[in-house]
């Protein structure tokens, strides 16, 4: 994985060499000026010919290659048939880093945007690379995957457990385990750090323990990530009726899941001041079907 690097040396020898390489296999976007720029942001030269070859310039391919993706991985977004489920087609969320994911228009596609550096539109498969590169992975969790063990679920079910406490005085959650429960899970470097749930009951699909865990490194505003999650893997795609009870607060929670056509119920106090609970329900004839 190349990253700029003005400290790198991209190829043996000088920048003459450098330049007559690049220059020697790029087909486009060759001149003298464009090269010395892919050269002095430390891309080794087989990667600057291939950015110039798909018609990238230096400060175009920045942001992609920030985010780990190889001018090899980005030519073969046409060739993959099929796009990793899991994406709705049009949200916003933090990653890391100071990224924020922009789903596209109903096409799988995403944009990974920080500052005035954006990676244009990627094809799925591409965004969760770029995801796992700066450290964050969502994924499934429960207690048995196609017939066997998830190995994921013993130490997330331990990492629960082992702040039941905090759990309980922020959300009101305690730690329920159910065969049929599906968690929804973002991990950073490795850690859960934000997550949330879905079951069937009933007929109903039953939306809980959401929460974003607190502390160092925590507290990035993830929880979208999952809540997204959840609503494109089980819940859209389930196409059942679904209900779930959120706090009023954060800002911005709430209005979060009327976007996707939750709808505000009965409210009342939780038992622990100060908060304060709205039933949602989701019913999958009212909703467009603007999800993969």
């Amino acid at each position: 994985m190349s990253r700029f690097d003005p400290t790198a040396v991209p190829v043996r020898g000088t920048a003459l060499d450098y330049q007559s390489h690049v220059r020697a296999n790029a087909t486009q976007l060759n001149g003298y000026r464009i090269v010395g720029d892919w050269y002095r942001a430390g891309v080794p030269a087989a990667d600057a010919v291939a950015w110039a070859n798909q018609g990238f310039m230096p400060a175009e391919a920045r942001p992609l290659i920030a985010v780990g993706i190889t001018p090899q991985a980005y030519a073969s977004r046409s060739q993959l048939a099929d796009l990793a489920a899991g994406g709705p087609a049009r949200f916003t969320a933090p990653v890391r880093d100071g990224w924020v994911l922009h789903f596209g228009g109903g096409d799988g596609t995403g944009t990974l945007i920080r500052d005035d550096e954006s990676t244009g539109p990627l094809p799925w498969h591409l965004v969760t690379d770029a995801m796992r590169n700066l450290g964050v992975e969502v994924h499934t969790v429960s207690m048995t995957r196609d017939g066997r063990k998830d190995p994921r679920y013993p130490p997330f079910i331990d990492t629960l457990n082992s702040i039941a406490d905090q759990l309980w005085a922020d959300a009101e959650h305690t730690v329920a385990e159910h065969p049929a429960k599906r968690w929804s899970v973002v991990y950073v470097d490795g850690e859960p750090a934000a997550w949330c749930a879905a079951q069937m009951i009933d007929g109903v699909m039953r939306c809980t323990d959401g929460y974003e865990r607190p502390g160092p490194g925590r507290d990035e505003g993830l929880y979208p990530l999952a809540y997204h999650h959840r609503q494109a893997t089980q819940v859209q795609r389930r196409q059942r009726p679904a209900v779930t009870h959120l706090f009023e607060d954060p800002p911005g929670l709430i209005e979060m899941y009327e976007a996707d056509g939750w709808v505000r119920g009965a409210t009342g106090p939780g038992e622990l001041a100060p908060h304060v609970w709205w039933e949602l329900t989701w019913n999958p004839d009212a909703v467009p079907d603007r999800w993969l």
